[in-house]
């Protein structure tokens, strides 16, 4: 009569401790489904471009658009001092006068229209260039699509610089790049004689805009700045052909003048001499 009592009462234990594992497990199970990370968004989602990268894209399209000379450079170990040198010394050359515009400014008269003569140019200067630190991730998405022939896109390699100026002087293009070659070269550290050798600073000029539309390269641009201003290059066209036009008024009036009756003169004596000859 004892034994099966505490029979009964071991398989009440052990159908209690069944049912409470299964209970245990299905909560587990729930609890897990629970904690699960949200379904991430799909891949052809509209992006959303931060502030910042978007008001750095509309920047790098104006200075593009606005810029007679773009000089793209690669860069390495550079400071903030030596940022901060490159930056005084662009900020110290002499900018050179700025070329003559041979199209007038119409003066206008108080009713607002046009007036027979033009105001006289006043005497400008070329503004002078400013140097950006380039995020090339954000040039590259502004040059996506852009013809091969104008696009910075292929040069768009580690970290990049962008010197930028409105007018194109062949002579402050030649003093521009000095003044940031001798900052880069100042600001190299000594070689120890012994240990590992310092990072030195480089900033190398790899390619180019011209006016806007004609890319070139870093050699080309080193050419461009032997250049002669754009103004003595029109008077050097205005003289070649003033000394043709000279040359062909002087044609002009030798055979229109005494050099035309001289001729005629010695060809008719000529003849005189051969006729007499064969008589």
């Amino acid at each position: 009569m004892s034994a099966r009592p505490a029979t009964q009462s071991l398989t009440a234990l052990r159908r209690l401790a069944h049912t409470a594992a299964s209970s245990s497990s299905s909560s587990s199970a729930s609890s897990s489904r629970v904690s699960l990370p949200p379904t991430p968004p799909p891949a052809s989602a509209a992006r959303v471009y931060t502030p910042r990268k978007t008001f750095l894209f509309n920047y790098y399209d104006h200075l593009l658009h606005r810029s007679q000379l773009v000089l793209l450079f690669s860069h390495a170990n550079l400071s903030v001092s030596t940022l901060l040198k490159i930056r005084r010394a662009i900020a110290a050359i002499k900018p050179s006068p700025a070329p003559f515009s041979p199209s007038p400014i119409p003066a206008t008269t108080g009713e607002g229209e046009a007036a027979t003569q033009p105001l006289p140019l006043p005497v400008a200067e070329v503004e002078k260039a400013q140097l950006t630190i380039l995020r090339t991730g954000i040039l590259s998405a502004l040059t996506r699509g852009q013809p091969e022939d104008v696009s910075l896109r292929p040069y768009l390699n580690g970290p990049t610089a962008l010197i930028t100026c409105p007018s194109l002087s062949p002579a402050y293009l030649s003093k521009l790049l000095s003044a940031i070659n001798r900052s880069v070269s100042s600001s190299k550290k000594d070689v120890p004689a012994t240990g590992p050798a310092p990072k030195q600073p480089e900033m190398k000029l790899v390619a180019g805009i011209l006016e806007g539309g004609r890319l070139v390269g870093g050699k080309e641009i080193e050419r461009v700045k032997e250049l002669p201003e754009l103004d003595i290059l029109r008077a050097q066209v205005v003289g070649m052909l003033e000394g043709q036009g000279r040359s062909l008024v002087g044609l002009l009036s030798q055979a229109g003048g005494g050099g035309l009756v001289r001729t005629l003169q010695g060809l008719e004596k000529g003849m005189q001499e051969e006729g007499s000859t064969s008589g």
